[in-house]
């Protein structure tokens, strides 16, 4: 009870005209092509197109979002509370020496 197995001979290889347009292809692709398509950009556009993109769409690597380091942060919330009512900028202009004293009549 032996089956037969088929021999690599009989299976069938496509060599229809998709794998002649697949090689086609494959020849017409230069390396500065298939670098543009690693990095993600159309491969078929030149170079100065990148430019002509969506700003959302491009990413700037290495760029941080600019922050404003703490003690900046600190003055200004102080100085929008001192600011925001005419007693507190009294006191602190009184605290600082600023102003003088008002001397009652």
């Amino acid at each position: 009870m032996s089956t037969a197995t088929p021999s690599r001979s009989t299976y069938h290889t496509p060599t229809g005209s998709g794998s002649r347009t697949a090689a086609g292809a494959a020849a017409e692709c230069t390396p500065e092509m298939r670098d543009r398509q690693a990095r993600g950009k159309d491969p078929y556009k030149d170079s100065e197109s990148d430019y002509d993109d969506e700003p959302e769409r491009r990413v700037r690597l290495g760029r941080g979002v600019k922050t404003e380091p703490f003690e900046d942060k600190e003055r200004r919330g102080f100085a929008l509370s001192v600011l925001d009512s005419p007693e507190s900028l009294m006191m602190y202009a009184l605290s600082a020496g600023d102003v003088c004293a008002p001397h009652p009549q």
